[in-house]
């Protein structure tokens, strides 16, 4: 009857925890090169934005934020894997995945270009830069409460290079402007500090009462 208890205890532990989101976030970054580096450009986390629009930045910052967490695919996404050159492939569906935006959006109408890196603290699954991909994919990955535009030029540009290898993503965007660049990075989905306390708890509910029949055995 103990035992029961126990179990029953553990598999209330391992519901509870399936059910918290999953996340993985933005970690890092640097602007190493370009115009950008050059007149006083860094790199920025931020938190997500009300609008995502043409020329909202306006500044020679890259900047990320996090997109929604813990998103379980009903359907196959498409996405650019390893780099762009690599063509695109799909993640398939009953993956969870978290999604973060990147942006570089200088002021002016000259094209101004950053090189730099982001980091990831899940590996990057593949990602997103074609409006039409962006566009097809906000309601299903973008923030809650931010709205997102859909200028003409959104996303990538010519010339524009992103390549990822495990969690570091490295750009290197060449002919930034108006409306600015920016594409989705859609990484694997991690679960919490909470959810793992939890099922540590579970697993040492288990290994105790295992304890406790042997000593009583004995």
């Amino acid at each position: 009857m103990q035992g029961t208890r126990i179990f029953s205890a553990v598999a209330a532990l391992a519901l509870a925890a399936a059910a918290q989101p999953a996340m993985a976030g933005v970690t890092g970054g640097a602007v190493t090169g370009g115009y950008a580096a050059s007149n006083g450009g860094v790199f920025k986390i931020i938190p997500a934005p009300a609008t995502v629009a043409a020329n909202g930045l306006q500044a020679l910052d890259l900047v990320a934020f996090n997109e929604k967490q813990g998103v379980l695919l009903n359907s196959d996404l498409t996405v650019y894997l390893g780099s762009i050159a690599a063509g695109t492939g799909a993640i398939p569906a009953g993956t969870q995945v978290s999604s973060h935006m990147v942006l570089f959006d200088p002021a002016g109408v000259i094209p101004r270009s950053v090189l730099g890196s982001v980091t990831f603290d899940a590996p990057i699954l593949g990602v997103i830069f074609t409006r039409t991909r962006l566009d097809a994919t906000d309601t299903l990955l973008g923030a809650a409460g931010t709205s997102y535009g859909s200028p003409l030029l959104r996303g990538l540009g010519l010339g524009d290079l992103v390549t990822f290898s495990g969690n570091t993503l490295t750009v290197d965007l060449l002919t930034a402007s108006t409306p600015g660049d920016s594409f989705r990075v859609i990484t694997a989905a991690v679960p919490e500090p909470s959810t793992w306390a939890m099922l540590i708890a579970g697993f040492g509910m288990v290994g105790f009462a295992a304890r406790r029949r042997s000593a009583v055995s004995a």
